[in-house]
């Protein structure tokens, strides 16, 4: 998908954003490390660079917690945005294929050499298949793929992309052919 591609981009970049300021950060508290290694202690100097190197520690502590919850939530808020279009996206396309239900089909890959993983892993693996057959003529993916991709631009073209934890609306699903009508008509 397009939208996690741009998703994946932006979060790496904020990465190498927020790491610069972190070594920036790291970098005064062991700059006020140094100068206090050389006062002596008991002065008033050293009792002040004391304080304010400890309050630049809790300031970094808290700093970086802070910056860490605010990511988790973006990120959070983010899956659950892309999770509500893929929800509406296969709605649509089940929709318009007359589809009543559909299964999402999590293939999980057995290693061949079951040495390699104990008994418990393979027994999770296995229970963890949820469709045992499928030749693939109902797959749906690619137009789910295609559909979310091409709202994805659309809200892009617009300046109007979806806000995370919202989202933006999707258009109005084609009915489905009635049962036994012919293709083109209702």
């Amino acid at each position: 998908l397009r939208e996690t591609k741009d998703l994946t981009d932006k979060r790496q970049q904020q990465a190498k954003t927020l790491a610069a300021e972190q070594q920036q950060k790291q970098e005064e508290i062991d700059n006020l490390t140094k100068e206090l290694a050389i006062l002596q202690p008991g002065t008033a100097k050293y009792d002040a660079d004391t304080h304010d190197l400890l309050t630049d520690r809790i300031g970094y502590d808290a700093w970086s917690k802070e910056t860490q919850i605010a990511l988790e939530r973006q990120e959070k808020a983010d899956i659950k945005h892309i999770f509500g279009e893929i929800h509406d996206a296969v709605t649509q396309i089940a929709q318009q294929k007359g589809l009543n239900v559909v299964i999402a089909d999590e293939t999980v890959q057995i290693p061949d050499k079951l040495d390699q993983i104990d008994l418990p892993t393979l027994e999770q693996l296995i229970g963890r298949q949820t469709v045992l057959y499928s030749d693939g003529t109902m797959d749906i993916n690619g137009d789910v793929t295609t559909l979310l991709d091409q709202n994805y631009l659309n809200q892009q073209q617009s300046g109007t992309p979806g806000a995370p934890g919202a989202p933006g609306p999707t258009p109005a699903p084609t009915p489905a052919p009635a049962p036994g009508a012919a293709p083109g008509t209702p």
